[in-house]
């Protein structure tokens, strides 16, 4: 048994390291030979799959198609179906690749052959990347593949939204879109309610449509429930899902949804000035602070050539003199000084 285990082991590595050097080919023949020599769950059979597929998809090394045809190996050569995980971890290698049509495509493929359902956080993924391309119709066409999938939209999903109909120059839509889903009950929105970071977007929608009144409230509102969710935090609570949470990175390790991070291209610890205040907001952290308006530092002009070498010349001179003064106020502490430059040296005597 424990040989077998080594062997396993092994096998697995030198998959790894010719799928790090960019040989797939070699990759799928240590994957048949681990096949051969032991029989694995197929848990662990995916397991196995899912790790090196993460490396493909994060590897330069390896070719276009690599996490394509680990995921068809596993399924016909090893037997084993996909799972919601090994599905995200293929869309996620499309979408970095920038076929976003055919994500989709393979998302549609996998939800009409019902082995396995897809995952929320997969279709995210296709809209969030489509409303960075400020492509609104395959957003909405994504999200509309989603809802046919029966499938629940998460607040990423609305941030992605509000994204691309902010960046196609549709500001107004994208706070429609975010009215509807705040209504209690929701108006022609069936998804989970908004997030700290829609606020956030609804902020940029505003601005966009230059309503600074409206900036203005979200801002507010914002802060009230970023405080609120701190206070419940402080007492043991769980927290609401109204302030600026840390939801993880875009859930791409295993596809289930919980991809609610930064929209509208907001990073960690981005700046939103207000007056001479400014509102810090860090996901990782889930915490809002406030904070003065950091200084500029004042870069040194510099000098000419011949200036920086009269500015050598001089310097050493001050530095005597000033040596030189100070010890003539240790020496001559009287005040006024003598006339004649003599400490106590024949002030009255005259003539």
């Amino acid at each position: 048994m424990r040989a077998k285990s080594l062997a396993w082991a092994d096998a697995a590595h030198r998959a790894e390291g010719a799928l790090l050097n960019g040989n797939v080919n070699g990759a799928l023949r240590a994957l048949d030979e681990t096949a051969r020599n032991s029989r694995r769950s197929d848990d662990e059979v995916r397991a196995l799959y899912s790790r090196l597929m993460r490396v493909g998809r994060d590897s330069t090394d390896a070719p276009a198609g690599a996490v394509a045809r680990l995921h068809e190996h596993m399924q016909q050569a090893a037997g084993v179906g996909p799972s919601p995980a090994t599905v995200h971890l293929e869309v996620a290698a499309e979408v970095r690749r920038g076929r976003l049509e055919g994500a989709l495509a393979l998302l549609a493929a996998v939800a009409s052959g019902g082995l396995v359902a897809p995952s929320t956080g997969s279709f995210d993924l296709i809209v969030h990347a489509a409303a960075a391309r400020r492509n609104r119709l395959l957003a909405w066409h994504a999200y509309r593949a989603l809802r046919r999938a029966k499938l629940t939209p998460s607040a990423h999903t609305l941030n992605a939204l509000m994204k691309a109909e902010t960046r196609a120059r549709r500001p107004q839509a994208a706070l429609r879109l975010f009215a509807r889903a705040d209504a209690v009950p929701a108006r022609g929105w069936v998804g989970s309610p908004p997030d700290g970071w829609s606020l956030v977007g609804a902020m940029a929608a505003a601005a966009a449509a230059d309503e600074p009144e409206s900036v203005s409230l979200f801002f507010e509102r914002l802060l009230r429930s970023s405080s609120d969710e701190a206070e419940d935090g402080g007492n043991g609570g769980g927290g609401g899902g109204g302030g600026v949470e840390a939801r993880g990175g875009g859930g791409e390790e295993e596809g289930r949804g919980r991809c609610s991070g930064p929209i509208g291209g907001e990073r960690e610890g981005e700046q939103l000035l207000s007056g001479d205040r400014l509102l810090e907001l860090s996901p990782r952290l889930g915490a809002v602070g406030l904070g003065r308006r950091p200084q500029r530092r004042q870069r040194r002009r510099r000098l000419p050539s011949h200036q920086q070498r009269a500015r050598r010349v001089r310097q050493p001179q001050q530095r005597q003199q000033q040596r030189g003064r100070e010890q003539k106020k240790e020496t001559c502490p009287s005040n006024p000084p003598p006339r004649r430059g003599v400490c106590g040296g024949g002030g009255g005597g005259g003539g």
